[in-house]
């Protein structure tokens, strides 16, 4: 059998249904009246479905009323083994799972393995194309299980219905927490770094660690190195830091700099002197 797909219309994901395997064995009903009208479907009694009530003179021969009790057990076994199963699961996710058991993709596959619907007492013109049909295949599954629920129990149907829908709900369950929980983020790979405290395999084990070299100097570099020691400050530059300042305004600034403050002092001492030249000579008694 091949495995049906729930989406829900709140979520892009889909609950798979397993394939159907082993059943258990199909639970009997005792009563040959119930268990005649489990089988008879609604296109044969070709009874008025118009009317409010069935008279009493004329019941209703068809399995219209076993299949409605049917489904309203078929829903409360699900959903009590869903609370049983996963009593910590929210409403919302548990009524998700219950919709899904309740599809009638997974009721119509559960009929025909249990070849069912081939017992449907249906009109012998449409017989065929009956019998192939889903909603047709669903009603019958209802009806019998409707027809258990009044021969036997609810104990009865329990045991039975557990037993055909747990896989299915364990299935959707995995399916469903796997959708709702974070997925992990995967992390980017990092190459492993060496390990500078490991001893290079040329390195013996006291010896201290070899700086590294300067960077080469190019050929014009020495040549102006060369031609400043030579020269001297004549040329306008001077050494900074091993290299060379070919900076010849600031030599400027800083001479002419000196230059004024040297004759600003030159001409406070002249001015000092003249001052003392015009002081009155001090006179002798």
């Amino acid at each position: 059998m091949s495995s049906t797909e729930y989406s829900s219309p709140h979520s892009s994901s889909k609950l798979p249904s397993v394939a159907i395997g082993i059943l258990p064995p199909l639970p009997k009903i005792r009563s040959g009246q119930i268990r005649k009208r489990t089988f008879n479907h609604g296109s044969l009694a070709g009874e008025n479905k118009y009317d409010f009530q069935a008279p009493e003179s004329d019941p209703s021969t068809d399995n219209e009323e076993l299949a409605h009790i049917g489904d309203q057990v078929f829903g409360l076994v699900v959903t009590d083994l869903i609370q049983n199963l996963y009593p910590y699961l929210r409403v919302g996710r548990a009524s998700r799972l219950r919709d899904h058991i309740k599809r009638k993709s997974i009721i119509a596959e559960i009929c025909v393995s249990y070849g069912l619907h081939m017992k449907a007492n249906l009109p012998e013109r449409q017989a065929d194309s009956l019998r192939t049909s889903q909603s047709v295949q669903v009603n019958i599954f209802k009806a019998y299980v409707g027809g258990v629920y009044r021969d036997q129990d609810l104990g009865a149907v329990r045991k039975w219905l557990i037993s055909v829908i747990q896989p299915h709900v364990e299935a959707a369950y995995q399916h469903l927490r796997d959708d709702y929980l974070p997925k992990a983020v995967a992390l980017p790979r990092v190459p492993a770094a060496s390990n500078p405290s490991s001893p290079s395999p040329t390195s013996s084990e006291g010896a201290e660690p070899a700086l590294p070299s300067p960077p080469a100097r190019e050929p014009g570099d020495q040549q102006r190195s060369l031609r400043s020691r030579v020269d001297g400050p004549h040329q306008g530059s001077r050494r900074v830091d091993g290299g060379v300042d070919n900076h010849p305004q600031d030599t400027d600034q800083s001479g002419s700099n000196r230059r004024r403050r040297r004759s600003s002092q030159g001409e406070g001492r002249s001015g000092n002197s003249g001052k003392q030249g015009l002081a009155s000579p001090r006179r002798h008694y």
